[in-house]
């Protein structure tokens, strides 16, 4: 029987697109008042990962003076990346040449680990 940890090689060679991770932490203002912040340092940039979507937008809200965003974005990445539910994931697709094509914003859902791979789903708002 072949483990799913040893396919974790081959999955990862898929993984053509870059994300920075931002954690969020408790910080306490000169008043003494608490508050969550998202840290300027990245936990991690540039790992590797392959974003693919999920839902396709609805035509139906869009107005000349209303054009939201809200994209459903599925990350795979491999499974000792360090994501935590409500980490700012920044995901960079990228094209053959390494070039940017579109950068994606949101927070991490819980993410689904598995022995060879980890999914986390972000949704990505904004106006386009």
């Amino acid at each position: 029987m072949v483990s799913l940890s040893s396919i974790s090689g081959i999955l990862g060679s898929l993984y053509q697109d870059k994300l920075d991770i931002h954690r969020f932490s408790p910080s306490t203002d000169d008043d003494g008042t608490t508050k969550v912040q998202k840290n300027s340092t990245p936990v991690a940039t540039n790992v590797a990962c392959r974003a693919s979507y999920t839902t396709d937008e609805s035509s139906a809200a869009l107005t000349e003076a209303n054009n939201p965003r809200r994209q459903i974005l599925i990350i795979f990445c491999g499974p000792a990346v360090d994501i935590r539910k409500g980490d700012s994931l920044t995901v960079r697709r990228l094209n053959d040449s390494g070039a940017t094509m579109t950068t994606y914003t949101g927070l991490a859902g819980a993410p689904k680990r598995y022995p060879s791979h980890q999914e986390i789903e972000i949704v990505n708002v904004g106006v386009a």
